[in-house]
């Protein structure tokens, strides 16, 4: 075989291993974490939902409450939820959008966006994305984080946040008391704001 030849088949051998390591590369999507904060961290978190009213929860001696618009303990398993399915949450690596005039259109501008701020300790600021719900297909929502411009497609999960107050009220406990008169017993609790 001559040079020619030789140099032929190199280069067909080196192109047909470029094929093989990209054609391997496309099936594999890389999958980010949303978040780059320890969840143990969290001090408060605050739900801004458009025309809605604030939700705020705090962490105050490792006790959740939610403490605007009013003050009652966290419903637990809510919070469970919102552990799981959003600070779980990964991403593509690769946004579906990078360009600020399209956030509106993704429902990720801060008019149409539920905004959801995590403070840590001495409200230091841990993270304020954006999240918006397709108009078209209600199984996609879209996240942005503050003061970055990409756009990620996630699955739906704002049915897992829910930032309504019912959602995240819990139960407080009732008082209960007892009291003892000579030979008669007698018992006091709460029951709907009255005491029976």
């Amino acid at each position: 075989m001559n040079k020619k030849n030789l140099l032929l088949i190199g280069v067909l051998a080196i192109l047909i291993v470029i094929l093989l390591i990209s054609k391997g590369r496309e099936n594999t999507e890389k999958r980010l974490n949303a978040f780059r904060f320890n969840t143990s961290e969290i001090m408060r978190i605050e739900f801004y939902v458009p025309m809605s009213d604030t939700l705020v929860i705090s962490r105050e001696r490792n006790e959740w409450r939610v403490i605007h618009p009013e003050n009652a303990p966290v419903n637990q398993t809510q919070l469970d939820r919102f552990y799981e399915h959003y600070l779980g949450l990964t991403t593509s690596s690769i946004p579906i959008s990078e360009d600020p005039a399209r956030h509106a259109s993704f429902n990720v501008d801060e008019e149409n966006a539920t905004q959801i701020v995590i403070y840590g300790q001495n409200d230091r600021l841990l993270s304020r994305v954006y999240l918006g719900v397709s108009s078209t297909n209600r199984s996609i929502a879209y996240i942005r984080h503050e003061d970055h411009n990409q756009v990620f497609s996630i699955e739906n999960i704002t049915w897992y946040i829910n930032p309504r107050l019912d959602a995240w009220k819990g139960e407080e406990a009732v008082p209960e008391f007892d009291f003892e008169f000579d030979e008669n017993n007698m018992e006091m609790m709460l029951d709907m704001d009255e005491w029976i």
